[in-house]
């Protein structure tokens, strides 16, 4: 999993149409999802730790966001683990698995899948890259800069492009 996770500037002009439970909440979710889909299955309790707030406001606050399309239920259900020793109980309920949306924007899991593969790409090539001349030393600092300039003024490129329209 990608430990980037873009989000858009003009979220900025929506952050009032949200409480700040709402948008902890509508983070947490966000936080878990995958690199190449906007899903993740977070439990209250886990919601509760990660957050600080109470039960019942994680609650109220899911169908709020529900409500205002930030969340979506997308029909299935990630099973207990039963006698994971992470959990206390093990696991007791199904938890549902939620869609993370951005009400406003139809394309934003393009972007986001977009950025995370450019994102792993990069981090694949620089795991992988070889020796520089085959004395066993990483390349000189000048080159490394310029080669993450460049990648990042491309996916910069990539990502205005995609939020211009």
């Amino acid at each position: 999993m990608s430990s980037i996770k873009p989000l858009p500037i003009d979220l900025r002009d929506h952050l009032s149409e949200l409480s700040g439970n709402e948008f902890k909440v509508w983070m947490a979710y966000y936080q878990r999802t995958g690199d190449y889909d906007l899903t993740s299955h977070p439990g209250n309790q886990t919601i509760e730790q990660e957050t600080g707030i109470c039960n019942d406001t994680v609650k109220t606050c899911k169908a709020s966001l529900r409500a205002k399309g930030w969340l979506a239920y997308t029909g299935d259900y990630k099973q207990p683990r039963k006698g994971n020793p992470s959990h206390n109980d093990g696991g007791q309920f199904a938890v549902p698995v939620m869609a993370v949306r951005l009400p406003w924007r139809d394309d934003w899991s393009v972007v986001v899948i977009d950025a995370s593969t450019a994102y792993n790409t990069l981090q694949t090539m620089v795991e992988n890259f070889p020796p520089w001349h085959h004395s066993g030393k990483f390349p000189p600092r000048r080159f490394l800069f310029w080669f993450g300039f460049g990648f990042f003024f491309f996916l910069f490129c990539c990502y205005w492009c995609a939020f211009r329209f």
